[in-house]
């Protein structure tokens, strides 16, 4: 036993396995042999002792299971490279990194090493997929940033237009109309203007905000122009109601040409005068006393 335990060549281990007449010294000789070739040697010519037979058949089908487990798992590292490679030149989708983490884990539950090319090979595939989740998720925050400023930009465009309509508004329902009111307006329509172009430089307006805006614009020149005109006759128009020319007086509400938008008509059947005098601008006229003509005192309001 001592001096097998000193021997190393294998063909000497077979040959001790096979012819040695201690039974003891033949089974602790086929024990170390491990070599696939060697083992082969020793099932074809250890025909005498069936216990080395059995040995070095079960030791010769262990390696080949573990070979064959080996080729597998082999097999199964370059199937999940591939995938994984797949994988990273794909775009990104719902189930990008779901699919992703999945990979990652298999490769991980391999118990063999990999090789070095493979090493290489999977670290640059997951240096991918993780730059295309990255760039997805920069591309969604600033998409998220982007509605963020978007619906600003709208509730603060919804803001102005409601402040310029409900003063618009005001005015058309209002019994007289003054300087304070004109100047109001006027200050709502620079700041609308202002701050309408800041916000469609940062995002365009939807279409129906961009017709309320039209409109409002709209409403607000009739009403400058119309204030413009009446500021234009109403010197002349007071000199006529103090003189009671009525023919002047005709021509200049004509020339005012006063918005019916802005002019609560009571019924056409009334003497225009009364219609004339109720409209907004006119209306700081009423209750005065004249003396001189059918315009005095309040028989016509």
């Amino acid at each position: 036993m001592v001096a097998l335990s000193k021997l190393s060549d294998e063909d000497e281990l077979i040959r001790q396995a096979c012819h040695n007449g201690v039974a003891a010294v033949r089974h602790q000789a086929a024990e170390r042999i491990e070599d696939e070739e060697g083992l082969k040697r020793l099932l074809k010519e250890a025909r005498r002792d069936r216990q080395v037979v059995r040995l070095a058949r079960e030791r010769l089908n262990r390696l080949r299971s573990d070979a064959q487990w080996l080729e597998a798992e082999e097999q199964q590292r370059e199937t999940l490279l591939n995938q994984l490679e797949q994988h990273a030149r794909a775009p990104w989708e719902p189930l990008y990194g779901g699919r992703f983490r999945h990979l990652e884990r298999q490769w991980e539950q391999l118990t063999q090493p990999p090789s070095v090319e493979q090493e290489q090979r999977f670290h640059q595939a997951v240096l991918n997929c993780r730059k295309t989740l990255h760039d997805h998720e920069t591309q969604e925050q600033a998409r998220q940033q982007s509605d963020e400023r978007r619906e600003e930009a709208e509730n603060t465009r919804e803001q102005l237009l409601e402040g310029i309509e409900e003063t618009l508004d005001g005015l058309r329902h209002a019994s007289a109309m003054t300087v304070q009111d004109i100047d109001s307006l006027r200050a709502q329509r620079q700041l609308l203007g202002q701050r309408w172009q800041a916000l469609s430089d940062i995002h365009p307006p939807s279409e129906t905000m961009r017709q309320r805006y039209t409109l409002a614009i709209q409403h607000y020149d009739q009403c400058l122009e119309a204030w413009q005109r009446w500021c234009a006759v109403s010197a002349p128009i007071e000199t006529a109601l103090a003189s009671g020319d009525h023919a002047t007086l005709a021509t200049l509400v004509s020339e005012c040409q006063w918005p019916d938008t802005l002019t609560p008509r009571r019924c056409s059947a009334v003497p225009w005068v009364r219609v004339m005098l109720t409209t907004p601008p006119l209306a700081a006229y009423r209750g005065q006393r004249h003396t001189g003509g059918p315009w005095c005192g309040t028989r016509y309001l």
